[in-house]
């Protein structure tokens, strides 16, 4: 996880950007929202030699912002796997690179920079981050609990 932390890193940095919208803009990446199931929130998938990630035309902005980075951190941890292939042909673990994208979701969308503008982190709760970030509580979780230095409760 160490290694998702370190690309989230590097692409803020070499982008001056977080927001999955832009860098899907900058990586040439289409985002393409369009009426899904209820259940799907988006996916991304190879077209060609285009990548485009699918949401889901019915989410809000907030959600759409999460799941543009969940299918971000897909394209650039796994680009070259197929979801169907893989749980259809493979022993590979799928929840695994489910859990990797939200973990790269979270460090995306909840940089420490970010974080130390909103105050102490020995004051902060997962609530908290949530609710100043926009970020689902269970990666807020996700991000701090994979990280040794947690500074949230």
């Amino acid at each position: 996880m160490d290694r998702i932390k370190k690309i989230t890193q590097a692409i803020t940095q070499k982008y001056g950007t977080n927001s999955p919208f832009e860098l899907c803009d900058l990586l040439g990446v289409q985002v393409v929202y369009t009426e899904l199931p209820l259940k799907v929130k988006g996916f991304c998938i190879r077209l060609l030699q285009n990548h485009v990630i699918v949401l889901n035309q019915d989410l809000t902005m907030q959600e759409s912002r999460v799941v543009c980075a969940h299918e971000l951190g897909h394209y650039l941890l796994h680009g070259n796997m197929n979801a169907l292939e893989i749980e259809e042909n493979t022993n590979l673990c799928l929840p695994r690179y489910e859990r990797e994208a939200d973990y790269f979701a979270a460090c995306l969308l909840l940089q420490e920079e970010c974080l130390q503008e909103q105050g102490p982190f020995d004051v902060m709760t997962v609530e908290h981050v949530a609710t100043m970030s926009g970020v689902p509580e269970d990666l807020v979780r996700l991000r701090f609990s994979v990280d040794k230095s947690s500074y949230v409760s």
